[in-house]
């Protein structure tokens, strides 16, 4: 009934005490009024919910953020982190290279004798005058091998070239068909798509003689040789399928550009080990910056005389708690305070510090790499020192089972669940308070059609006696 609107005042005339009444109080306003206490109740339950959720999803943001920061610690501590090296070339036009950690240092006499070629055969001499007439093929079945690998192609005597050369092309072989254009005719050419794969065809020779893949011996048509790549090393000759070889050198990666000799030096790459600090030092501020934005009541800036200044509201603030604040206060001053007992360093000394007023750090990258080139051992060192002495406040916070955030989570968790349950009771109650509204308005309804009946019933009664008066 809610979707009914009626005017009874039309109905009934515009003096009718009852059709007033039911005018005013249509069915929908006697339900919302009926159901307001709850819907108010289930307003304030969504708004919780929606509160806690965004907690949820704050508290995770730091979480993540800190997470980020133990790793970098972690991945500093590691032996391989901070051992990075570089592989640099005499003649990259010859062959260049990459190296992982612990590639042995020195310099390597590299001379490339053949480069990695596919293979490319066909455009033999045919009769073939347009690559869209029957064929007049032999074999019902034409294949194409490499290795131990075969593919099948069905071919009818109808088979044009370019249709042979879509079949092939769909066989999934290593291998790209295409006609070509030999003198005044046509013929099928093949490449291969991996270096160092010979092929073999195989059904009816005289098919392939036909298109032009084998020759009049029966042969292949080599157009271009497949070949493994070559180079000579310490009196060795070695070689690779492709022109990348992987084992000359350990976590070496070495690539052949073109044919000649070249110089490969491998050395230490402070650069790429100052990154790794660098990544930590990112990691870090994203954490700072999280949580100024999420769980700090005013939004810190930094003023012209350098001096920071917390100023005005947080309107992203979302975690009402302390703990974050204060996490990012215990972490900061064991960083500050932090020298490494064995190596004697500190942050500072590595060209880390903290900016004036702030708990974000900053790097002097030609200090870090400078001492990272003089006693790389002693910063490494440092690193799994400093990740042993904060790792356990960072675990504590984020990274255990028992941390903090997770049993945060936890209780959120199960307050958005009691106050879901909740909600599923009210809005149940809510279709109650429903139905019982409608029995109730068609109750009254009931009534104040008798109402209007009578009152009808009354004014042609009154109507009568005024005219026999």
């Amino acid at each position: 009934m809610g979707g009914i609107s009626l005017n009874y005042t039309s109905l009934f005339g515009q003096n009718n005490v009852a059709a007033q009444m039911l005018s005013d109080m249509p069915l929908t306003t006697y339900e919302s009024l009926a159901i307001q206490p709850l819907a108010q109740e289930l307003n304030s339950i969504q708004l919780e919910i929606q509160s806690l959720q965004q907690q949820n999803s704050a508290w995770q943001s730091l979480q993540g953020d800190a997470q980020a920061v133990w790793g970098d610690l972690q991945s500093l501590a590691n032996s391989q982190t901070l051992n990075a090296m570089t592989a640099t070339s005499s003649d990259p036009n010859v062959m260049t290279g990459t190296a992982g950690a612990n590639a042995p240092p020195g310099t390597y006499l590299m001379t490339v004798v053949q480069l990695a070629q596919a293979e490319i055969v066909g455009a033999g001499s045919t009769t073939i005058t347009n690559p869209d007439t029957a064929l007049n093929l032999s074999q019902a079945t034409l294949t194409i091998s490499w290795g131990t690998s075969q593919v099948s192609i069905a071919v009818t005597p109808s088979t044009t070239l370019n249709q042979l050369v879509t079949s092939i092309n769909q066989s999934g072989g290593p291998f790209v068909a295409q006609t070509v254009q030999v003198g005044t005719n046509y013929a099928l050419e093949l490449f291969g798509t991996q270096t160092a794969v010979n092929f073999s065809f195989g059904g009816s020779t005289s098919d392939w003689q036909s298109v032009g893949i084998l020759n009049s011996s029966g042969q292949p048509n080599i157009l271009q040789a497949a070949t493994s790549a070559e180079i000579q090393f310490q009196g060795s000759t070695i070689t690779s399928t492709t022109d990348t070889f992987a084992s000359v050198l350990p976590n070496v990666t070495l690539q052949a550009q073109g044919l000649g000799s070249t110089a490969i030096t491998i050395g230490p790459n402070y650069s790429a080990d100052a990154q790794a600090v660098q990544q930590f030092v990112q990691d870090w501020n994203q954490w700072v910056q999280d949580t100024y934005k999420l769980a700090f009541g005013t939004q810190p800036f930094t003023s012209s005389a350098g001096s920071s200044v917390s100023v005005n509201l947080n309107s992203n603030q979302v975690i009402q708690s302390p703990v974050p604040m204060m996490e990012v206060n215990q972490i900061a001053t064991e960083l500050a305070g932090f020298i490494d007992q064995t190596s004697g360093y500190s942050l500072g000394q590595l060209g880390v510090q903290f900016q004036n007023g702030s708990f974000s750090l900053s790097v002097n990258t030609s200090t870090l790499e400078s001492q990272l080139s003089q006693n790389l051992n002693g910063v490494h060192q440092f690193f799994v020192a400093l990740a042993s002495t904060v790792g356990t406040a960072i675990q504590n916070f984020s990274g255990s089972a028992n941390s903090t955030i997770s049993q945060v989570l936890a209780e959120n968790n199960q307050q958005i669940a009691q106050e879901q349950q909740q909600q599923t009771t009210i809005q149940t109650e809510e279709q109650q308070t429903i139905q019982s509204a409608q029995a109730q308005y068609m109750a009254f309804l009931k009534a104040l059609n008798q109402m209007m009946a009578q009152q009808n019933v009354f004014n042609a009664l009154s109507s009568t006696l005024s005219s026999i008066g």
